[in-house]
């Protein structure tokens, strides 16, 4: 897997993990809490409850259009938090679009992931897509407009 692809599908679920969650006002019922149980997972790397977010049917997507599937997508993230001691992440949340049991969230995320192999800086723009079933949000997709990621260098 080329490195560039490893750290998009790796950060872009890290993306919604915040110590500063904004917009969060904009959120239909139920969506708030399920962010911000997102967000206590990575905090916690409890990878386990991170991966309960995500459908089955889950995909990301970049900006050229370029998708993984929920297993590929998992497998990047804890590669990637092996190890991890901590992350800090400041995201915006846009107002969510909603139709019938469909919410589109667009983001604005800047964040840093404190690794064994040094500090993983990335900015990621996107949309996140969540469907509910019963009372559960679900993420089923995630697509990314811009996605630009430091790694560390090389020592």
């Amino acid at each position: 897997m080329r490195l560039n692809t490893f750290f998009r599908l790796t950060a872009t679920a890290l993306a919604l993990c915040s110590a500063t969650l904004a917009g969060a006002d904009k959120l239909p019922a139920g969506l708030n809490e399920r962010y911000t149980a997102l967000v206590k997972s990575i905090e916690t790397v409890d990878l386990k409850s991170f991966a309960t977010f995500y459908a089955p049917e889950y995909v990301t997507m970049d900006a050229k259009g370029n998708s993984a599937k929920r297993p590929e997508y998992l497998a990047g993230i804890n590669s990637l938090m092996k190890g991890a001691k901590k992350a800090e992440f400041k995201v915006v949340l846009k107002k969510a679009t909603v139709k019938g049991n469909i919410a589109e969230v667009p983001f604005d995320c800047h964040g840093k992931i404190f690794s064994p192999k040094g500090v993983i800086s990335f900015h990621e723009v996107g949309t996140d897509t969540w469907k509910k079933t019963g009372k559960v949000w679900m993420e089923i997709k995630t697509v990314d407009k811009l996605f630009d990621v430091v790694a560390p260098k090389s020592k």
